[in-house]
């Protein structure tokens, strides 16, 4: 019943929508000239979200009813018998939210680019499209690390069925949400947009972080797989210092200053961590793994930024 009272209303917007485009050619209402720009970008935003909220809501009705269907009882002793829930169910409805939410969010950019073409309707789209990558990188990269963990420890694996989709849900997302970080660019590089430099540099420390996110989930995925203790330490050191080198190189041959300088601030981090962080419990063989890999990749970077960055600069100005 509230999916048909949703789908009624939406038809009912949509209705309102087409007579007020046919008819917008009306006189000022109380003296305000623009009230027909207002009223349409009103309507437009008033449909977009309430789409969006039908189509969560029956995704979450969805998950919670396949929750509460997964009871059962747990016989293995009688005297303390209690209900049993697939509670990955839930985690699966929380990404399944999160990627309506992207693949929605891409269709938007793309109809605002190819239809609309209005920049304030832009500037509220580019922003939901960052808010919606931004709980990727934290909510969903962490209800995808709950289904690894359930998937490894076998967890009531002895009433429910743990397949590969518990790790292969999370690279979904990682493709899904690439194509909206795509749909953004495209979507800021157009005229209407009127992009200022300012906004690319941030757009690009963004698509950096978001790198920076992936890769290191992604070790730990691995590591946790193949059961490597202390797996945020010896590994994730040195990949942050890999991928920091290879920023600062992309800084160098792209002229991004702002890139070359989140590298060495990434490098910073690395380097913090090592030393508050890392060697605290770590053996010997391990303390001097991470210290001569970060050495190494240290001298590279120094040698690199300072035989190319005068040139850089150069090029920049």
């Amino acid at each position: 019943i509230y999916f048909l009272t949703a789908v009624l209303v939406i038809f009912s917007f949509v209705f309102i929508f087409y007579i007020h485009q046919k008819y917008k050619n009306i006189e000022p209402l109380l003296g305000i000239k623009s009230w027909d720009q207002v009223l349409t970008i009103f309507l437009s935003l008033s449909l977009v979200v309430l789409i969006f909220s039908t189509a969560q809501i029956e995704i979450d009705t969805y998950w919670q009813r396949a929750y509460e269907a997964s009871v059962l009882q747990d016989k293995s002793d009688p005297d303390n018998s209690y209900p049993v829930y697939n509670y990955d169910l839930l985690t699966f409805g929380n990404l399944w939210s999160l990627y309506f939410s992207l693949i929605y969010a891409a269709i938007l950019l793309w109809v605002n680019i190819k239809f609309v073409k209005n920049r304030v309707v832009g500037v509220i789209l580019s922003l939901g499209a960052v808010w919606v990558l931004l709980s990727f990188l934290t909510v969903g990269l962490f209800n995808a690390g709950d289904l690894r963990t359930s998937y490894l420890s076998n967890y009531n694996s002895e009433f429910y069925e743990k397949g590969i989709w518990h790790l292969g849900i999370k690279y979904l997302g990682i493709i899904l949400a690439s194509f909206t970080f795509y749909s953004l660019f495209l979507h800021a590089k157009t005229a209407f947009m009127e992009t200022t430099k300012r906004r690319w540099v941030l757009m690009e420390l963004f698509v950096a972080i978001f790198v920076w996110v992936i890769l290191s989930n992604e070790l730990l995925t691995w590591m946790d797989i193949n059961d490597v203790a202390d797996s945020f330490k010896l590994g994730m050191s040195i990949l942050w210092g890999i991928v920091a080198l290879l920023y600062i190189i992309f800084g160098l041959w792209k002229g991004k200053k702002h890139i070359r300088i989140f590298a060495i601030v990434l490098f910073a981090i690395t380097l913090l961590k090592l030393f508050f962080y890392d060697i605290s419990h770590l053996g010997t063989i391990a303390k001097t793994i991470i210290f001569i890999s970060l050495g190494i990749l240290l001298l590279i970077t120094s040698f690199l930024y300072n035989k190319y960055n005068n040139l850089t600069d150069v090029e920049e100005k």
